[in-house]
């Protein structure tokens, strides 16, 4: 699977995180059309815990159409985006 965007959002995205703070992300990717919005999550906390990661984590896996419409509504994702953290963008990357 690869993703469009991997954005974070929330504590860990604000620079407001403790020992106890969880992660926030929203996956954006084409391959969740053919999944079940309710299974779209499945191996995502093992891909992050088999990495290395530990921590609780919270997921939202959108397609492009359905994050694009709920960047226009009055949704978590819309009311996020301002803070949110594009994980895939060239910025973000380390030098």
């Amino acid at each position: 699977m690869s993703a469009e965007r991997v954005l974070l959002f929330g504590s860990r995205a604000r620079g407001t995180a403790d020992a106890r703070s969880d992660y926030d992300f929203i996956i954006v990717s084409s391959h969740f059309g053919l999944v079940d919005f309710f299974e779209r999550t499945y191996g995502l906390h093992e891909l992050f815990y088999d990495s290395g990661g530990y921590a609780p984590l919270d997921f939202v896996c959108l397609t492009p159409e359905e994050f694009d419409a709920a960047k226009g509504r009055a949704t978590l994702v819309a009311a996020v985006l301002p803070e949110a953290i594009d994980l895939l963008s060239p910025e973000v990357a380390p030098a």
